[in-house]
Parts: structure tokens; sequence; C-alpha cells
């Protein structure tokens, strides 16, 4: 099953380093690469997304939960106790930045506000412990690392992003602007070919989130 260390190490043979000359900006470009279609590949609906307060912390950002980075889209935020259930409120960020002064109560959160690429809840959290769960919307997360295995970028999108690496690659370091055309080309047959799949999968004539 092919990782991010393999993609690397085929983009090096791809360009003739052979002296590993080349391997931060090959490492950048497949970051890049990934970013470029992180919005429109390989999103998924799921309720995995969990973590648990912390006493007198309102804001949530991706370094109480790394997944948080990931988030497009906010159906339904959970609170649990430990023995219940509540579904919180979504509320406006105006109006929480209003809630959120220094007089703000504490106690179980009743509602939430994405902002900034964070989730605020309301009341702040006190002494006891909640777990929050999200019905979200997520892109797919890049490998974490390089022997990182099953990662869907480097299974099913292992083609893409290894055309569009070297696209960027030719583009902004290697300075063969020859190159670039036929390396998006290619990029593109292989996008068209994931969507294709996608919509076999989903049973739709247009892209829609499926779990995987």
């Amino acid at each position: 099953m092919s990782t991010l260390t393999d993609l690397k190490a085929r983009i090096a043979s791809d360009i003739d380093d052979d002296a590993n000359d080349f391997a931060a900006e090959i490492g950048e470009s497949i970051t890049a690469a990934i970013e470029f279609y992180q919005d429109t590949l390989f999103i998924k609906e799921t309720r995995g997304l969990t973590f648990t307060t912390v006493n007198a912390q309102q804001i949530y950002t991706v370094s109480d939960a790394a997944d948080l980075a990931n988030v497009r889209d906010i159906f339904n935020v959970f609170s649990n106790d430990g023995s219940t259930t509540r579904e919180l409120d979504a509320c406006d960020p105006g109006r929480m930045e209003i809630l959120s002064d220094n007089s703000a109560a504490t106690g179980e959160p009743y509602a939430y506000s994405w902002f900034d690429e964070a989730l605020w809840l309301y009341p702040v959290p006190g002494a006891t412990t909640y777990t929050i769960r999200l019905h979200c919307r997520m892109a797919a997360a890049a490998p974490a690392t390089g022997g990182e295995t099953g990662n869907i970028w480097m299974v099913r999108g292992f083609e893409l992003i290894r055309a569009k690496a070297k696209a960027i690659l030719y583009d902004h370091v290697l300075e063969y602007p020859e190159k670039v055309g036929p390396m998006e080309a290619r990029a593109a047959e292989q996008e068209r070919r994931l969507v294709s799949r996608m919509n076999r999968l989903v049973g739709t004539g247009y892209v829609t989130p499926t779990c995987f």
C-alpha cells in the first residue's frame, strides 16, 4: 500500500533527483497539491470528531482536536456529561461575542459558534468534563507521517497528487514551463477519473460527499 514516503521517492525518480537535492521542495509540493484538492475530493460526512472540554476554556482549536482543521460544514454539535447527550443550539458569532464577556456564565454548554476555524461554546465549560461530538463534513487529512498506511490521498489519489506535485515543481522550483502543461493535463485526467468513481458510488450525476 502506497505511503507518503513512496510518493516522495517516486517523484524524486521522475525528476531525476538522484542526489536528493529537492527533498524539501518535493515534500512542499505534495502538501500544496493535497491542499489544492482538499475542498473538492474525498469529502466525508462523519460523527467521529470528538474532544473533551477543559475547565474555564471556551474556545477550541486544532490544538485541542487536530481534525478541526479539516471541518468544512457543521450539521450538529452534541455535549455529553457522561450520562446524558444534549444537542447544542447554533449561535451567531456576533451574539456569541456579546455573551463571551468577563461575566460569561459557566456550566454545561447549550450553544456553539464556528468562527475563525475554532468552536466556541456557551456557557463556558466548568469543572465538569463534557465530551463534544460534531456531526460534520470533513476534508480528508494529509498523511501525518511518511509511513502512514491507508491514507486516501496516497491510495486512491496517488497518481493525482504525483502529477499535480510535479506540475508545481516544474512551475515554481525547476523552471521547466514546457513540462507544466502535460502534468496539469495528467492531473486533470486523474481528477476526472476520481470524480467519475465517486459519482458511481453515490449514484448521482454530481459529486456528493460519501463516507469511506
